[in-house]
């Protein structure tokens, strides 16, 4: 299985994964943070230092999981 560049959704995945529909995932970002980009599951948000390794685990989410609702910027 690959890995996801955010060690917290490495951990939490396998509750992820559990989650009944309707689940949001989505993209997001907030300048005023030290980790500016964000992934937002459900109430749980896990932050990156660049878009690039953020939308590679929205991608891999994607790929795993297509059943939930996938929200772009």
């Amino acid at each position: 299985m690959r890995k996801f560049n955010n060690g917290d959704l490495n951990f939490a995945i396998e509750k992820i994964v559990s989650f009944d529909v309707p689940i949001t995932v989505a993209k997001a970002f907030d300048g005023n943070l030290d980790y500016p980009y964000a992934l937002d599951v459900e109430d749980t948000s896990y932050f990156y230092p660049d878009g690039e390794s953020r939308d590679y685990d929205f991608d891999l989410l994607k790929e795993m999981i297509p059943k939930f609702s996938f929200v772009e910027l």
